[in-house]
């Protein structure tokens, strides 16, 4: 079940996806960035935060996707990736930052993380 969190005074958009086996993710392989299971999810985490119920926001399409960087996050060693991608939306468009993460030593968990929404 995907939940869609607001941390903070508004300053960071959080999704957490915990379907073990969904479609689309495979434990230990990290989604691409433009993968059909990645903007499945920045799509839900965009259209779920509080701030965009809001105003209504809906995304209406979701153009380039691309990779910026493998890194590491902090000393568990796990990797994660930084990602860009172009968001239409009922409010306009909008390039988005984004990073994808695990969240359990077994890999079968992932963070999706939008820093802010620009709307």
């Amino acid at each position: 079940m995907a939940t869609a969190t607001l941390i903070g005074a508004g300053a960071l958009w959080l999704h957490f996806t915990k379907p073990r086996l969904s479609a689309g993710l495979t434990p230990g392989v990290l989604p691409a960035c433009d993968s059909p299971f990645t903007r499945k999810l920045l799509k839900q985490t965009i259209e779920q935060a509080p701030a965009a119920r809001a105003i209504g926001l809906e995304v209406l399409r979701l153009g380039f996707m691309q990779h910026h960087l493998d890194g590491v996050r902090d000393t568990t060693q796990l990797p994660a990736r930084v990602c860009e991608a172009e968001v239409f939306a009922n409010a306009g468009r909008q390039t988005l930052g984004f990073s994808l993460e695990w969240t359990s030593a077994k890999k079968d968990e992932v963070w999706l993380s939008v820093p802010q929404l620009p709307w």
